[in-house]
């Protein structure tokens, strides 16, 4: 019987929501025959696996964010759709940490008219703008801060409900200053949470400022309770 690549993703998200991203990863792994016609599997695959990197140690962590990215540059030459190439470009950008290319990338999508392009803006101009913050340049900071902020209330209005969306969102309100407003975002993250499981990962604000400021290396990687 072949399998449907489309039916295999569902299992993944189910296994993910369930089991978390190890044993999504491991999942992904298993179906690799599909991956020479389902190029979505394998750049979720990559991308999965450059995101369990945060929660390995120095110098292992590093080469696994390297290796993904280099696997999904490795990918995108066989893909025609716009959609997966602009989500394979995105992570590219965001496991090399290319954060400006990565803000870019989304301000390119927003114009060719995908509303989704908000979510590679939220996070190119939030993990700039911490960067450029640790190095004093304040009014740089700020302003891509609020490029973030439009692009999180932009993709929200639209519908949005990921507790990814929020948690982002609700960092870039930190850096804006506005502790309120982060307070109510990371409640909204913790409210989408659709399993145990993954509110596990989100379980308090301090567990959410800190997981998120590691994925950009603001924080060294590692467990983070």
């Amino acid at each position: 019987m072949v399998e449907d690549p489309q039916m295999i993703e569902e299992q993944y998200r189910q296994v993910r929501k369930d089991e978390g991203t190890t044993a999504a990863v491991l999942f992904l792994r298993s179906k690799r025959a599909l991956w020479p016609t389902a190029p979505r599997l394998a750049c979720l695959y990559h991308a999965l696996s450059g995101d369990l990197a945060q929660e390995i140690a120095e110098p292992t962590s590093r080469k696994m964010r390297q290796a993904a990215a280099r696997n999904l540059k490795k990918l995108l030459p066989k893909v025609k759709d716009k959609a997966l190439r602009s989500l394979i470009r995105n992570e590219i950008y965001f496991h090399r940490r290319q954060f400006n290319r990565q803000r870019l990338l989304g301000v390119e999508d927003v114009r060719r008219g995908d509303s989704k392009g908000n979510f590679s803006i939220g996070v190119g101009a939030w993990a700039q703008g911490e960067l450029l913050i640790r190095r004093g340049h304040v009014t740089k900071a700020y302003r891509l801060a609020r490029t973030a902020d439009a692009a999180w209330t932009s993709l929200i209005a639209s519908g949005a409900s990921r507790q990814d969306v929020f948690a982002f969102a609700g960092m870039t309100k930190l850096l804006l200053g506005d502790e309120a407003g982060a307070k109510a975002l990371f409640e909204r993250t913790r409210q989408a949470c659709p399993t145990p499981k993954v509110l596990e990962d989100y379980a308090t604000d301090e567990v959410i400022v800190r997981s998120f400021k590691r994925c950009i290396g603001l924080l060294p990687p590692g467990p983070i309770n």
